[in-house]
């Protein structure tokens, strides 16, 4: 272990972990303070292969969802526990039906001791980590404890990358080695991995791109907001997802503009990425001068409700389903941009715009934006949002030229294409690649690929 890990371990234990605990308990109770801190009665349930799931946030679990529905289908006698940074995550997470066999905890602290204390409570067989989670304890402890290491959509920011080049190089090819098997976000991804030390880190499909939400989880979303839309049936609306601080003010704007142009009773749809930040994207849109609704607080949308505030969780799917065109947020900051694929998989397509900042989903971006017509295209400001947003409404509200109408369509179509596109296989290539090296079960009676592996052991006593 390198002279930084050490540091770190002794830090992490003595001072981040309690820390961690408390602003648990502030923020989600006590029940996930001690979770944090890997208390409690909650321990591993009876079953052949318990495969530990963890990702960062909404995004990252969500997109592990293909491979948790696959195990389960794959061995009745298998099970999942899934953990995660945020409560949102969490609470997204309990609305997709995954039933008794999959659990749902917050992240242990990284403090080695912590660690030590979560994986003897749950003698995981496997460990799947989404993403940039590179949590030294956690990859150090679960590899010490003989637990097989997976690391899919791996991925790390420039910024992170160069951070890390420029502190701790060592510790970072220490970290990388440990995963039994890498799978990068891109191909891209994948050699900038193996230059910084991964092993083997390859790339068969980004994780992003399977379909993982429940269908009849978005049929029920669907049919809710249907309903709540009810007095605007024939409106034209758009959509603007996973916003951030900075967006919603380019977004209101463009917005403001549409209304007082060709668009007077146009309706916006705004999808924080946060949903606790409803409120104060409420108000900014009443300051703007808009009439406006919050879905999570029972407002009506009425004729002249000019934005309604989706400050809800699980519903985007079913928004993206009713939304002709929709603006994909964390990408007019420099944040790396959400999932734009996921507007193209809505049933019928829906047309994407985005920001310049897409390098987390640069994949997908590239192939929307490369159909004819394109079915993405990068707006810069909320001018250029004004702009496109103007000429794909104009295209809905034409009656007098089919061209313009089939100019959208023709979009939404070739969205629709592109995902289709990216999406095939994704799903049984990257379980192929990780069935062997976490010893997946093959399914039907428990059987196991690889060779077997000692439980870990339990003669420690608990803290």
């Amino acid at each position: 272990m390198t002279a930084s890990l050490r540091l770190y371990s002794a830090v992490s234990e003595l001072f981040a972990t309690p820390l961690m605990a408390a602003a648990a308990l502030f923020k989600a109770g006590p029940a996930a303070a001690r979770q944090t801190l890997a208390l409690g009665a909650a321990a591993r349930p009876e079953c052949s292969y318990l495969l530990w799931v963890h990702g960062a946030s909404v995004g990252e679990t969500v997109s592990a969802l293909p491979l948790v529905r696959m195990l389960l289908a794959r061995d009745a006698k298998s099970a999942v526990l899934m953990t995660a940074s945020t409560a949102t995550a969490l609470a997204r997470l309990s609305m997709e039906h995954l039933g008794p066999r999959v659990l749902l905890q917050h992240r242990p602290a990284d403090g080695s001791v912590t660690m030590r204390r979560f994986l003897r409570r749950w003698r995981p067989d496997g460990l799947l980590v989404v993403e940039s989670e590179l949590w030294p304890s956690l990859l150090l402890q679960t590899h010490a404890c003989g637990v097989p290491i997976a690391l899919v959509n791996g991925r790390l920011s420039e910024r992170s990358l160069d951070r890390w080049h420029a502190v701790a190089p060592a510790t970072l090819k220490e970290l990388l080695r440990l995963p039994a098997v890498t799978l990068a976000k891109s191909p891209r991804m994948a050699e900038q991995l193996r230059e910084a030390g991964s092993p083997a880190a390859t790339y068969c499909g980004d994780l992003k791109h399977a379909r993982g939400a429940d269908s009849q989880l978005t049929q029920a979303s669907l049919e809710r907001l249907r309903e709540a839309l009810a007095f605007r049936p024939d409106g034209p609306l758009w959509l603007a997802a996973s916003t951030h601080d900075g967006e919603e003010a380019a977004v209101l704007s463009a917005h403001a503009a549409l209304r007082s142009g060709a668009h007077p009773n146009l309706l916006l749809l705004l999808v924080p990425r946060h949903p606790e930040r409803g409120a104060d994207v409420a108000a900014a849109a009443a300051a703007a001068g808009l009439e406006v609704a919050r879905r999570r607080a029972g407002h009506p949308v009425g004729p002249t409700t000019a934005v309604y505030v989706c400050d809800t969780l699980g519903e985007l799917p079913a928004l993206y389903a009713l939304a002709p065109i929709a603006f994909v947020g964390g990408s007019l900051v420099p944040l790396g941009g959400h999932n734009v694929l996921e507007p193209a998989q809505a049933p019928g397509g829906c047309a994407v715009l985005h920001g310049p900042y897409v390098e987390a989903t640069a994949e997908a971006a590239a192939a929307l934006g490369a159909t004819e017509p394109p079915a993405a295209q990068c707006v810069r400001s909320a001018e250029e949002l004004h702009a496109r947003l103007d000429e794909a409404l104009r295209d809905v509200s034409s009656v007098s030229s089919v061209s313009s109408v089939s100019s959208l369509a023709a979009r939404r179509a070739a969205a629709s294409r592109a995902a289709r596109a990216l999406e095939e296989g994704v799903s049984e290539r990257v379980w192929g690649a990780l069935e062997g090296p976490l010893g997946l079960p093959r399914g039907g009676h428990g059987e196991r690929t690889g060779e077997a592996r000692p439980a870990v052991p339990l003669n420690i006593t608990e803290t």
